[in-house]
């Protein structure tokens, strides 16, 4: 089951523009995870900065 999540982590990071050369104690299932959140959110945050425009004044 780890091994399944891990190929589907990986291939997320894949679909985010990233590559995983290889496994290793460095690239662990959680890691994978929280990269992935990371740059999601990096997106998110990037797409409505650019896209919205709020006045709060």
């Amino acid at each position: 089951m780890n091994a399944m999540r891990y190929g589907w982590r990986r291939n997320e990071l894949v679909s985010l523009g990233l590559v995983i050369k290889k496994r290793n104690e460095f690239n662990n299932l959680e890691e994978l995870c929280s990269l992935a959140q990371n740059i999601k959110q990096t997106f998110i945050h990037n797409y409505l900065d650019s896209h919205i425009d709020v006045d709060l004044s």
